[in-house]
């Protein structure tokens, strides 16, 4: 694995690792082939050590949490067990693992079925008063973790709540089916039990997680439920998370990769680079909103009907969003469609792709066939971008790929004129764009990272 890690991070890759706040008593208990050799018996040392939540009797709850196997769950109330759990996730950071994708931890509730849980904590706590708390608990572990020995850290988690944006940099849903199914839509693969969601459920709770204080959120890229997703889903997907804070892949099924072409096609390939490269593209911008959310608040992705409070119609697109103020996103998320009805909000707005203008507080019908996400530019917003050629924003010992001194070289700077507009990044460069009496003016103040500018105007 070291060796592995080792490899990955000089090819402009930082790798993280999935991880749960459980510890197997019916088999990691056991050491097998492959597994470190202390790794036997820690179900056993943790037990005896106290280090897992109770039930009314003091002895260690024992949940079933996965076909054919039971675990106890990390009391992370208890300082000793928080040691004890850090310790072992330092086997891992110690190789260079700089962040954690965190499952499950939501689990503490006052009442399942009807009937009262009973969950005992070191400190006293029980389900009512560590319901939500024990996910921010959870993360920090792993969060303190990795800034020890990476001085860095990445943590997405599934569940946390108001106070927990401290101690994770990421939210996704959990597992979502792998089609465009709504919420408690019957879903064919279940006998008509109502499906948790696909695409579509995606799509809202990024907005809900945004104006909730959670900026950065990423879905499955493909959902989960239901293994591979089809090429369609994969794609429509794809368009979605590369114009969100966080672009991953979803795991269901062998993979979910786009560069296997035994299960997809070289247009799958292409299609996922391209959108790929755009959310890479996108770096500075949405780095910028990271640092404007942290600092002030301000959420990065907008209902259109927040954007637009006064359009009267607004409310109904739940399909749509706003980022930053600039972009207007519409996802597809309709099996078989090329179009899709688009509400615009109060402005101007020019699309990405074709350059035509559309007019606030209307409805039109856009064409999106597959690979063309219908993906506006607001009137007077200014969109910094990277290089188009850009594969990582890591440190790379592959001549390759794009180095880090190249990457800072250029600063390219989409801009759709208005009266007024700008921008300022995160690394203190500037843009002021007037337009003029003898045509456009564009006043850079040069921040701490570009040495060069290259302006697109979007006429």
């Amino acid at each position: 694995a070291a060796a592995m890690i080792s490899d990955l991070e000089a090819m402009g890759f930082k790798a993280i690792c999935w991880s749960t706040p459980y510890l197997d008593y019916t088999d990691d208990s056991a050491v097998r082939e492959g597994m470190q050799p202390d790794t036997g018996g820690l179900f056993e040392e943790a037990d005896a050590a106290g280090h897992f939540v109770t039930d009314s009797y003091g002895n260690t709850m024992r949940m079933p949490w996965k076909s054919g196997f039971g675990a106890g769950r990390i009391d992370f109330t208890r300082p000793e067990a928080v040691a004890f759990w850090q310790d072992l996730i330092g086997r891992v950071t110690s190789m260079g693992i700089v962040g954690f994708k965190l499952d499950y931890g939501e689990e503490i509730v006052p009442g399942a079925f009807g009937a009262t849980t009973i969950f005992h904590f070191s400190d006293g706590s029980d389900a009512q008063t560590l319901h939500k708390l024990y996910s921010v608990l959870y993360h920090r572990a792993y969060r303190e973790r990795c800034l020890e020995d990476a001085g860095e850290s990445f943590i997405i988690g599934r569940s946390s709540t108001y106070g927990g944006q401290r101690d994770v940099e990421a939210i996704w849903p959990g597992d979502l089916d792998n089609d465009f199914l709504r919420h408690m839509e019957p879903d064919p693969d279940e006998d008509g039990k109502g499906a948790v969601g696909g695409l579509p459920a995606a799509i809202c709770a990024l907005q809900n997680l945004s104006v909730s204080g959670f900026p950065a959120f990423g879905s499955d890229t493909g959902g989960y439920r239901g293994g591979q997703p089809s090429k369609e889903v994969l794609l429509r997907w794809a368009e979605h998370t590369a114009l969100t804070p966080i672009m991953q892949l979803g795991g269901g099924g062998d993979h979910h990769n786009p560069w296997d072409l035994e299960v997809y096609d070289q247009e799958t390939l292409e299609v996922y680079r391209d959108y790929a490269r755009l959310h890479t593209r996108l770096f500075p911008f949405f780095y910028t909103l990271a640092e404007a959310a942290s600092e002030s608040g301000v959420p990065p992705v907008l209902p259109v009907g927040m954007f637009d409070p006064g359009d009267i119609e607004a409310p109904g697109w739940w399909d749509e969003y706003v980022i930053g103020g600039a972009f207007l996103v519409a996802p597809v998320h309709d099996a078989g469609a090329t179009e899709r009805p688009v509400r615009f909000p109060a402005g101007t707005w020019v699309d990405w792709w074709t350059g035509a203008s559309h007019e606030g507080r209307s409805t039109e019908t856009v064409a999106a066939p597959i690979g063309t996400l219908p993906l506006f530019v607001l009137r007077g917003a200014v969109i910094p971008m990277l290089k188009g050629d850009v594969d990582t924003l890591a440190e790379t010992a592959d001549t390759g790929t794009i180095t880090l001194d190249d990457r800072q070289e250029t600063l390219y700077l989409h801009i759709v004129p208005a009266e007024a507009g700008g921008i300022t990044l995160f690394e203190g460069t500037a843009v002021e764009v007037l337009d003029g009496a003898d045509g456009l003016v564009v006043t850079l103040r040069r921040g701490g990272w570009f040495e060069r500018f290259v302006a697109e105007i979007d006429w």
